[in-house]
């Protein structure tokens, strides 16, 4: 075999052991490359401001008793009300007598809601505020809460919104690390402003003409989807808005009729 033919396959062996090395080195560097940056990526996800983590908690919990609250005509314990669905959804509008115009049972409907909403939340928020304190101890944090009581959850409807106040002062420290919250405030998206005010139009409607047409107001209103289903004894009204889950299910018991006639 010719001297240079030995050479240049020598010469194309230690090539291609070259390019294998450079290509081993080349992996390991990625795979070292890539899980020093998950890491850090993990470690920074992992990383949660106290503002955040309580903000997610507190709006989680109002937001599932604004849906329950809404399902029950914005009253949490109705005195005359109709179990729907296992739901026990208020007369907002009530007479005991037949061929009589109702009562309307809750005039100012939105303070009502906003006072029941901040009640029936209060022990769920407080879990958000225990668990929190819970978190950044088992972090090492050094954390102080001022007692927190039932008249520090405030929550107010406003357009497509409901507003959550806590009057809380919440100090967590840790090395030359600190975060305080002194007064907290978040919100959530919420048709409940809206409902409570075309509750009112509905029951003025129907105290004042025996009936409130439905399907007039949802041609001048796109938005919103009025039901109504009419018995004997009461009228029930479902209104939902085309942009959100939550339901306001309330009862009338306007002029209602003697069974049998």
């Amino acid at each position: 075999m010719p001297f240079s033919l030995v050479k240049n396959r020598n010469v194309n062996k230690k090539s291609q052991v070259t390019i294998f090395v450079i290509i081993a080195i080349v992996l390991v560097i990625a795979i070292i490359l890539f899980f020093s940056l998950n890491k850090k990526i993990s470690l920074f996800q992992g990383e949660v401001s106290l503002t955040q983590s309580l903000s997610s908690c507190v709006d989680t919990e109002v937001n599932n008793m604004d849906s329950q609250l809404l399902r029950q005509g914005g009253v949490s314990a109705p005195q005359h009300y109709l179990l729907v669905n296992g739901d026990k959804v208020s007369y907002l509008c009530y007479t005991e007598e037949y061929a009589k115009a109702c009562v309307n049972q809750q005039p100012l409907l939105k303070e009502n809601m906003e006072r029941e909403l901040a009640s029936l939340s209060y022990a769920n928020v407080s879990s958000c505020i225990s668990k929190e304190k819970t978190r950044l101890e088992k972090k090492g944090y050094s954390v102080s809460v001022s007692n927190f009581k039932q008249t520090d959850l405030k929550t107010k409807l406003l357009p497509g919104k409901i507003l959550i106040q806590l009057n809380l002062d919440f100090t967590s420290s840790k090395g030359d690390k600190t975060e305080k919250i002194a007064g907290f405030e978040t919100s959530i998206k919420s048709p409940a402003y809206d409902y409570a005010f075309l509750t009112n139009k509905i029951i003025s409607a129907e105290i004042e003409g025996a009936d409130f047409n439905n399907m007039l107001y949802m041609l001048l209103h796109r938005s919103i989807i009025i039901d109504k289903v009419r018995s004997n004894d009461y009228i029930l009204y479902k209104l939902q808005n085309r942009n959100s889950d939550k339901v306001f299910i309330f009862l009338i018991r306007n002029y209602p009729i003697p069974a049998g006639l």
